[in-house]
């Protein structure tokens, strides 16, 4: 016998198999969906990063240049030198 006759045959005892595999699929395309939620989350997570390494980036070099110029305007006897306040 053929094996598709065999299963329409079967039908009805196959059904909950069916529906197994259905819960199955529902369930993989739920993960799909929450793996998508996940990878959006972490692209975010990086930008944030990024944004926030460039932030604490400026913030040093600008501490640096301060540093350097009160050590130069010391170094030729410039006394002290007023920090701009922003």
């Amino acid at each position: 016998e053929d094996w598709n006759a065999q299963i329409m045959a079967n039908e009805d005892k196959l059904s909950p198999l069916a529906m197994v595999m259905q819960r199955l699929a529902i369930l993989e395309e739920e993960k799909n969906a929450a793996d998508r939620r996940l990878e959006e989350e972490y692209e975010r997570r990086m930008d944030n990063e990024d944004k926030f390494y460039l932030e604490k980036r400026r913030v040093l070099e600008e501490a640096i240049e301060d540093i350097q110029r009160d050590a130069f305007s010391d170094m030729n006897g410039g006394g002290g030198v007023e920090k701009k306040v922003e």
